[in-house]
């Protein structure tokens, strides 16, 4: 009798340690939903682009949680449209890899002056010279919009004539309707960043 209450005993530490062991378990980081990555994203992005050029910033939102809220939903529909192969977790990747970019990177990208980090392109499922909203969807990683048309078009990057950096080479821009490579760092260039820039100065693109 008593060897079987001891036995009784230590089957039941058991049992109480392996639930222990699952109570620990439960306590992980839940795996990220689109929501939350888009919201970490644009936190981060609404944030950098307030303190770097605060008044482009005023000209487009009323404060950060006014961009938050607009970018937010905008990135969800972006990753979310027909296409698309992008994981909540490469989102998260993505606002992990962008979040302290220097002002003359977070402003030139909020203008589509440059091109986005490598860790937030995702080539998608749809071919050349289908309708896009995003890059994301298309098999190019590249969706071309022109003039103030809510649609754009997967194109294939190529430096040559151009009308928007979007359909050059990763690395160039479209300057004077040609594909220009851009310069490195402590190369000359033409443009100064950090100049304030008038939002109708510069022509719609799509950046993100």
């Amino acid at each position: 009798m008593g060897l079987r209450v001891q036995v009784l005993a230590a089957w039941l530490g058991l049992v109480s340690a392996l639930g222990g062991c699952g109570g620990h378990a439960q306590l992980a980081e839940d795996p990220p939903t689109l929501e939350r990555a888009c919201n970490a994203w644009e936190q981060s992005a609404c944030e950098a682009f307030q303190r770097c050029a605060p008044e482009n910033f005023g000209n487009r939102y009323p404060d950060v949680a006014g961009c938050v809220s607009v970018r937010e939903r905008d990135c969800i529909e972006r990753t979310s449209a027909p296409g698309n192969t992008v994981l909540p977790a490469q989102v998260q990747a993505c606002a992990q890899a962008t979040k302290d970019r220097s002002c003359s990177a977070v402003v030139s990208n909020e203008f589509g002056l440059s091109e986005p980090d490598p860790a937030c392109v995702w080539p998608g499922t749809l071919a050349e010279g289908e309708a896009c909203i995003a890059s994301s969807q298309c098999s190019t990683a590249a969706c071309s919009f022109y003039g103030q048309e809510a649609c754009g078009t997967c194109v294939t990057r190529a430096d040559t004539d151009c009308l928007l950096s979007s359909e050059c080479l990763v690395g160039s821009l479209c300057i004077d309707g040609q594909c220009v490579v851009s310069a490195k760092r402590d190369e000359g260039c033409d443009f100064d960043f950090m100049t304030p820039l008038r939002l109708d100065a510069v022509a719609p693109a799509e950046v993100r």
